[in-house]
């Protein structure tokens, strides 16, 4: 079961399932969530804006790995655990 962590607090699933008053920030750069090898909740070869896009729209997405040089696109509900990307994400 994939849900959003209870670190960001109750209000933040539903502001992110109403896609409102939801501004990203960088999280890091040059990495992407690892979270100890749990699976993605999606992945595609989406662009920086699809990819950003597409988390906004699934409830359950609370971070994103745009990944610049070959357009790949990670989301992740959590971000526990890092480790390097394979390039400049």
């Amino acid at each position: 079961t994939i849900g959003l962590p209870l670190v960001f607090g109750w209000r933040t699933s539903r502001l992110n399932e109403l896609a409102t008053e939801a501004d990203y920030t960088l999280h890091s750069a040059g990495m992407f969530c690892s979270n100890g090898g749990y699976p993605f909740i999606f992945e595609s070869d989406d662009f920086p804006d699809d990819c950003e896009a597409r988390c906004t729209s699934m409830p359950t997405c609370m971070y994103f790995t745009a990944y610049l040089e070959h357009g790949w696109c990670q989301l992740s509900s959590r971000c526990i655990e890092e480790a390097p990307a394979g390039d400049r994400s």
